[in-house]
């Protein structure tokens, strides 16, 4: 029996519920006064279902109106004084057709004046009924748009974000290609056994970024690994001029990272750093964990004339992809430190250790 009541519910719909459980409730407000007044007057709980049942239908043709005007378009300015002319005229067929009923039943003879200020009074409550139904119906239907825009809101944001990701993820990865290519350029003619190393490297990097092509994040883990690739493309180009050292801290391998994120950071300090200084320098990469954020930097040197603060298109695509993924908690800086230049990046992460906001 449950089962086929909520069928018959889901059959109905909303309107239909609310129609019929709206005008039963106002049945049994009608029906205690008469009762509790006139305990044996069946002839006025009779008039009262009349009543009611007439309102209902006076109600429900209303509604059909409103739908067919489209009125749940309308401003509230252009609304408010449509229903409330609405609202009298319905009562006022309302009780029209309740007065007309009752005097085929009973005829009024000498009660005219009395009559009359009845349905005066009756229209007045009927007028503000047939207010309260409107208030209810528009207000529901308001409330059902206005979730409905938010819906659509959110979904429109959404695939913003997700068409601003893909535009970001295709300018990173044929970046950092150029520039690897470029190193492997240089080695080809000298060094070919060095090329050879760095091809083979190069060809881990291209897989990660394929396996990581559809993915928003990555594990700090697994672009390390691939950060590890890369390092080893530079340590060939440059030889003894670069060298690298990374302390992640265990407990932030599990967090997620937007993939190449810390490639990009990498690859700028080299460009910007050491490779502008005859005797090269160390990269030093670290994570921890510190209020409830992953802290990773990457610290170069500072060759002569680079700012803090000089960001390309591999920083500026990062720290928008940070912003898309990860809100506005999540940051990228560049600082000076002396003869060092730092990349500080944050990223939010949630009970569990993971980033807490790019899934």
């Amino acid at each position: 029996m449950n089962q086929i009541g909520l069928l018959l519910l889901r059959k109905l719909g909303p309107y239909w519920i609310c129609q019929i459980l709206g005008w039963l409730f106002y049945l049994a407000a009608m029906f205690a006064l008469p009762l509790i007044v006139y305990p044996k007057s069946w002839q006025r709980v009779g008039l009262v279902v009349l009543s009611v049942s007439i309102g209902f239908a006076t109600s429900h043709l209303l509604r059909l109106y409103v739908r067919r005007s489209q009125w749940t378009h309308l401003s509230l300015r252009q609304l408010l004084p449509r229903v409330l002319l609405a609202s009298l005229l319905s009562a006022l067929v309302w009780k029209l057709v309740f007065t007309a009923s009752y005097v085929l039943v009973k005829p009024l003879a000498n009660e005219l004046d009395a009559a009359a200020l009845l349905f005066v009074r009756d229209v007045i409550d009927g007028s503000g009924t047939m207010l309260l139904w409107s208030a209810l119906y528009f207000g529901y239907h308001y409330f059902r748009r206005h979730r409905e825009a938010e819906l659509g809101r959110w979904k429109l944001e959404a695939a913003v974000k997700d068409a601003e990701l893909r535009a970001l993820k295709s300018q990173v990865n044929p970046h950092f290609l150029f520039n690897a290519l470029n190193s492997i350029r240089a080695l080809i003619v000298d060094e070919p056994r060095k090329a050879r190393d760095a091809v083979t490297h190069l060809s881990n990097i291209l897989r990660y970024a394929l396996d990581s092509g559809d993915s928003q994040t990555v594990s700090l883990e697994h672009e390390m690994e691939m950060v590890r690739e890369y390092l080893r493309i530079a340590e060939i180009r440059f030889d003894e001029r670069l060298q690298s050292q990374c302390q992640i801290a265990p407990d932030c391998l599990a967090v997620q990272v937007p993939p190449m994120a810390i490639q990009t950071l990498v690859e700028n300090g080299i460009k910007h750093g050491i490779a502008r200084l005859p005797g090269g320098g160390c990269i030093r990469i670290s994570a921890r964990k510190a209020e409830g954020c992953c802290v990773v930097e990457v610290q170069s040197p500072r060759a002569n004339g680079r700012s803090s603060d000089a960001p390309g298109l591999g920083l500026q695509n990062t720290r928008e992809r940070l912003r898309l993924l990860c809100g506005p908690q999540a940051s990228l800086l560049l600082r000076s430190e002396g003869a060092l230049v730092t990349a500080h990046m944050e990223i939010p992460i949630g009970e569990e250790g993971h980033e807490s906001s790019a899934h």
